[in-house]
């Protein structure tokens, strides 16, 4: 009886050292950390700075190779344009500042390259092709091309903003809806400004 717990002591021992070993291995204590937030980014007039994403820890497969887990960040600060949001390809939403003499607060919804935002008194819509802006409560908007530099300024003059025109904003993780992103059937929208 003696022999057979000294076994089952030498097996329980053995089990807490592998499953030990493997909590190790991949719980990530291979020294770095796993924040997946971003450097917020501060501009001067004399200087600014790019926001960037920290790097993620790459860490051993069974193979002996490393994987790089991908960055999604939970939260992301800065000014720039909105290109540089579009290059998360992850859907946000964000408060928003723009305008340089005149400034404007709003929220931004940011999805599948495509924009929408949301002033007190304006909302605009840019879906990759066209640029739409209305003011609230009415029934015509304008809509004009989103490849046009001249489009921006014109739609900036309807109650919009110029998207690249850097701007201010801070931005979380955001449940994409489609609808949100799509220009509202109750207004009629043309190109004359």
């Amino acid at each position: 009886m003696e022999y057979m717990d000294k076994q089952k002591i030498i097996w329980i021992a053995v089990a807490i050292v592998v499953l030990g070993g493997a909590w190790y291995l991949f719980s990530g204590s291979s020294g770095g950390s796993d924040e997946t937030g971003l450097i917020a980014t501060t501009t001067s007039s004399t200087s600014s700075q790019q926001t960037t994403a920290k790097p993620s820890t790459a860490r051993p497969t069974g193979s002996g190779t490393t994987t790089q887990k991908p960055v999604a960040p939970t939260k992301v600060a800065g000014v720039n344009t909105l290109s540089y949001l579009y290059s998360f390809k992850q859907p946000l939403v964000c408060s928003v500042t723009v305008g340089t003499t005149v400034k404007r607060a709003g929220t931004m919804y940011v999805a599948d390259a495509k924009m929408r935002v949301n002033f007190s008194t304006a909302s605009m819509i840019d879906d990759g092709s066209f640029l739409y802006v209305w003011k609230k409560g009415a029934t015509t908007g304008l809509k004009l091309s989103a490849v046009s530099s001249v489009s921006g300024s014109a739609i900036a003059v309807s109650g919009g903003f110029d998207p690249a025109n850097p701007f201010s904003f801070s931005c979380s993780g955001w449940t994409k809806d489609v609808s949100i992103l799509t220009p509202p059937g109750s207004v009629t929208f043309s190109n004359n400004p």
